[in-house]
């Protein structure tokens, strides 16, 4: 799934509702909810963030990820907020409700790609070579 084509946005908005993103940060990957652009580069207008955007600034709550059911945990507190720029974004995964409230999953498509850029992650392997 890591090279296929995607029905998930591959664009990151300027406006956010409760979206869960992948983003690459510190040679990890990361669940994270988008919650507001903290800094946008200037004359930026686009209703979506570049990609190449090193300069603009999202605030994110951070998610852990069960690697087996796709549950996502918020982070406590004193660990739960990461700003981020445009060019770590990865992806906008797809999410489903639990039965309780509050309670989301990634959809198993979506959890296979996040196990898999982890894995990735931790062969070292450059990802061109998946190309």
């Amino acid at each position: 799934p890591l090279f296929e084509p995607r029905d998930q946005a591959t664009s990151l908005p300027v406006a956010y509702d409760g979206d869960i993103a992948l983003i690459l940060k510190g040679g990890k990957v990361w669940a994270v909810e988008p919650l507001a652009v903290r800094q946008l580069r200037g004359g930026w207008k686009a209703p979506f963030l570049h990609r190449c955007d090193c300069q603009s600034q999202v605030r994110a709550r951070v998610h852990g990820v069960d690697g087996r059911t796709g549950l996502l945990t918020p982070f406590p507190e004193l660990r739960a907020m990461m700003d981020f720029t445009p060019s770590e974004f990865v992806a906008t995964v797809a999410q489903c409700r639990g039965e309780r409230a509050g309670v989301r999953r990634l959809v198993p498509g979506d959890l296979q790609l996040w196990q898999d850029m982890c894995q990735l992650l931790q062969k070292g392997e450059p990802l061109t070579s998946q190309l």
